[in-house]
């Protein structure tokens, strides 16, 4: 793993040399972002995305730059946004990779034991692979090997004491849901070997008549009979005697009288009926459904595609944040218009007057995208545009009811003329102030919804204070 890591860092510090002077005059003029480092390589791998279509033009994305940039968006903006994304994924991944490369590295230095002995494997397995890594003064690379250690061999001493300690484990493995032998009331486990110590296990029984050659109980009265047990290892063998007394039991389980039933029905026959009662009371059977489990294992998510996906949601949000702010500057771009036409001045007088006044404090109070769209639509007029265009663009580019609203009261004015402008400017006033007291209400019980899980938390530890003293005084 350490060494891909570093494969892929030479990657990536191959591309970056390789990309250092792409577009270098292109990007000159785009020198202003903090990861402009990176847009040689951000722009080789979007050309390179571009021309096998794997990137496309997304229409929503672009009406929401639209609208934050408060300007018509060219092929060069959406260009740049896709620059900045990819710059954004290029950082984040390579961070990622030098994280792992310091990280293996760290982990390999702590693992690096030398051995100065193999251990032998368990008795239950033959043989013990060992991974060694080799390295050697007269060669510079290291070599990685495998060794099979066999088991431990034992004396013979080793092995009959070896049996008798075993003995109580394989007895008791023996017995499986009985108690003791004195108490014989299940079947046996006659296990054909004890995989701690690998030993080989024969069983048998005195009476065959008792107890099968499986464990099965087929006694069918209390007795006392005897079970051998052989145990054997490589070649050497004990026996084994173990006494036991046999009470059988009948099984009165439902399995057993349906077993019974079965094995009774007519033989020859393709089918076999299963009883409509058993002990006099209704029964019904059923197949489980054979259900299939499809494994979902998430391998892991790319970073990149995470970052990548949560740059375009970052742009959503301020959208949000930019519709939240628009409508919050709407009665005083209403208020001003009405005062100022009520002074005198013409409605394209009137929005000179706001655009003007807003770009003197623009540094002080920071960007409003209203007052931007009004200054853009201020812009058009001057161009050459109609009023009645500009107005109408003006709501539509703002996205929200009440400016769509307003450019059309705007438009018709240009249109119909300055009668009754007045008055639906009051109106849009206090339609507007309605409603920012509706929006102000409706922030303030979102607060204090916010305010209940830390006022909860609050609670909570004055409840500890209060609570652990006394227990602790209590417990004195």
């Amino acid at each position: 793993m350490f060494v891909l890591y570093l494969v892929i860092l030479l990657v990536l510090m191959c591309v970056y040399i390789f990309t250092l002077k792409y577009k270098q005059k292109y990007r000159e003029n785009h020198n202003k972002s903090k990861l402009s480092f990176m847009y040689g390589m951000s722009m080789y791998i979007v050309d390179w995305l571009y021309k096998r279509g794997m990137l496309k033009k997304h229409a929503v994305q672009s009406e929401n730059l639209k609208k934050l940039k408060v300007k018509d968006i060219t092929r060069e903006d959406e260009y740049m946004y896709a620059v900045d994304k990819v710059s954004v994924c290029i950082v984040i991944f390579t961070c990622v990779i030098l994280i792992g490369t310091v990280f293996t590295l760290k982990n390999k230095s702590l693992e690096t034991e030398y051995e100065k002995k193999l251990m032998r494997p368990d008795n239950g397995n033959s043989l013990k692979t060992y991974e060694l890594n080799v390295e050697r003064e007269d060669f510079s690379d290291d070599e990685t090997i495998h060794i099979e250690v066999p088991k431990k061999q034992y004396r013979d001493k080793e092995v009959f004491e070896m049996f008798d300690n075993c003995y109580g484990a394989v007895v008791k493995t023996m017995l499986g849901n009985n108690d003791d032998t004195e108490r014989i009331v299940s079947n046996l486990k006659f296990d054909s070997e004890y995989v701690p110590e690998g030993i080989a296990l024969s069983w048998g029984c005195r009476d065959r008549n008792l107890i099968d050659y499986s464990g099965k109980i087929i006694a069918v009265c209390e007795q006392d009979t005897v079970i051998y047990l052989t145990m054997s290892y490589e070649g050497r063998s004990k026996n084994f005697e173990i006494p036991v007394h046999i009470i059988p039991y009948e099984d009165n389980s439902i399995q057993r009288k349906v077993q019974n039933i079965v094995n009774k029905s007519d033989a020859y026959k393709d089918e076999v009926i299963l009883p409509e009662k058993i002990d006099g009371k209704k029964v019904s059977f059923s197949v489980p459904n054979e259900k299939t489990n499809i494994p979902f294992v998430i391998v892991g998510i790319v970073v990149v595609s995470i970052i990548y996906a949560a740059k375009d949601s970052d742009v959503k949000k301020e959208i949000k944040n930019r519709n939240s702010q628009m409508e919050r500057d709407y009665p005083d771009i209403v208020s001003k218009l009405m005062l100022l036409n009520t002074a005198g001045l013409s409605v394209r007088m009137s929005w000179k007057r706001i655009v003007s006044d807003y770009e003197k404090h623009v540094k002080t109070n920071g960007k409003r995208y209203a007052y931007e769209e009004m200054k853009l639509a201020e812009n058009k007029m001057d161009s050459g545009s109609s009023e009645t265009a500009a107005y109408a663009e003006f709501g539509r580019r703002c996205g929200i009811r009440n400016y769509v609203k307003l450019g059309s009261i705007l438009e018709q004015n240009i249109k119909k003329g300055s009668t009754g402008i007045k008055d639906s400017l009051e109106y849009e006033v206090r339609e507007a102030l309605e409603e920012r007291k509706n929006m102000a209400r409706k922030r303030g019980e979102e607060a204090g919804t916010k305010m209940l899980f830390p006022m909860l938390v609050m609670l909570i530890v004055s409840i500890v204070i209060i609570i652990i003293p006394s227990f602790m005084t209590m417990g004195m």
